[in-house]
């Protein structure tokens, strides 16, 4: 008997983390022109790219349409697809845009204080920097860190079983969620002609009650 390779078909990405790249419907002109014209930017320091400096801008009236749509697509991800149980609210906090012009970037980081976080596109990504997530160290899906067993890499051996990092080029409108844990980074801006970037990245947290008995919690 002759035995076929071994494909997708036979291996189970048991215990996969879940990243959404998904989209929303496109926004009135008046909101993106409010998120990427009228609020002032700046650099931080954990960024080569520019900033918002308000960090509630989803907050503004004027934003209110983004945020409900933005919100009831968070909540397909969450009660749709990974059937978190509707009990649990999430919400919104931190919201803020990010300017990427030429050759600006951003290192790995994760985002702290938040459960699941989201990047929302107002422009294509094609040569302006993708968003790469990549795996921790201490995250363990075949071979553990202490021993580093090399691979050939083959673009057509390429999955999300050996994989050290992921790159998305979202289109405008499309939005990525993540879990907040997640390291990511934005590659370099290398368009030309020469392109601007701008997204807008926010932060949930739940709130309501979770766990029960001697457990309960509420938030």
């Amino acid at each position: 008997m002759s035995l076929k390779p071994i494909t997708n078909e036979n291996v189970l990405p048991l215990f996969a983390v879940p990243v959404c790249n998904t989209e929303i419907e496109p926004q009135s002109s008046v909101i993106e022109d409010y998120l990427i014209n009228k609020l002032d930017y700046k650099r931080l320091i954990y960024s080569n790219a520019k900033n918002s400096s308000g960090l509630f801008v989803l907050d503004e009236p004027i934003c209110r349409p983004l945020k409900d749509a933005l919100t009831a697509r968070l909540e397909d991800f969450l009660h749709g697809f990974l059937d978190v149980d509707r009990k649990h609210k999430f919400r919104i906090n931190t919201s803020w845009m990010n300017q990427y012009m030429d050759q600006d970037y951003s290192g790995e980081h994760y985002h702290s204080n938040s459960l699941i976080s989201g990047v929302l596109y107002l422009s294509d990504v094609q040569d302006t920097g993708d968003i790469v997530f990549h795996k921790d160290k201490h995250w363990t899906n075949v071979f553990p860190d202490v021993v580093k067993i090399d691979y050939n890499f083959n673009p057509d051996k390429f999955n999300v079983f050996n994989a050290q990092g992921w790159s998305l080029r979202p289109k405008k409108w499309d939005v990525v969620f993540f879990p907040s844990w997640l390291t990511h980074s934005v590659t370099t801006n290398k368009s030309n002609p020469k392109k601007e970037r701008y997204s807008l990245a926010f932060n949930t947290w739940v709130s309501g009650q979770v766990g029960d008995s001697t457990s309960t919690l509420v938030l």
